[in-house]
């Protein structure tokens, strides 16, 4: 994150959208954990299934899988996929159905395979199995 000024610079930034709490002591940034953020773009990925063309989110929840409090995670599965009327899945079974579906999609990992939003250097194939397993081990 950079909060600094650039007064001669021409930088290319990402933009990032962040809560703001005030108190007594001022203002806090608030950003969601590693396992909101997963169950967030894990979620996303169980909605729109292989039509989704949010690569980079395959990427990201790849590094995250690394990164995750198993039990925090099942916190969050169960607020945001499971309890959530609008979700099909209600279980980890239901997710890695819907997961390994979109994964074994042919277009969908051609796409996946081709897009600018790649920013790891593992083969897909690599990334796609390593989030399957990972969620495989929360059975």
């Amino acid at each position: 994150m950079d909060l600094g000024v650039h007064n001669r610079l021409t930088i290319d930034q990402e933009e990032y959208c962040f809560d703001i709490a005030f108190d007594d002591e001022g203002a806090s940034l608030l950003i969601n954990s590693n396992e909101q953020m997963f169950t967030e773009k894990l979620r996303s990925l169980l909605w729109f299934g292989p039509v989704s063309t949010r690569y980079k989110d395959i990427f990201d929840m790849y590094f995250l899988c690394q990164k995750l409090n198993k039990e925090k995670l099942q916190v969050c599965f169960d607020s945001y996929i499971y309890k959530d009327e609008e979700m099909r899945e209600n279980d980890i079974q239901g997710i890695l159905k819907r997961i390994k579906r979109s994964f074994n999609d042919r277009f969908y990992r051609r796409n996946l395979a081709e897009t600018d939003k790649k920013w790891v250097d593992d083969p897909v194939d690599k990334v796609l199995n390593t989030i399957v397993s990972f969620l495989e081990e929360l059975n």
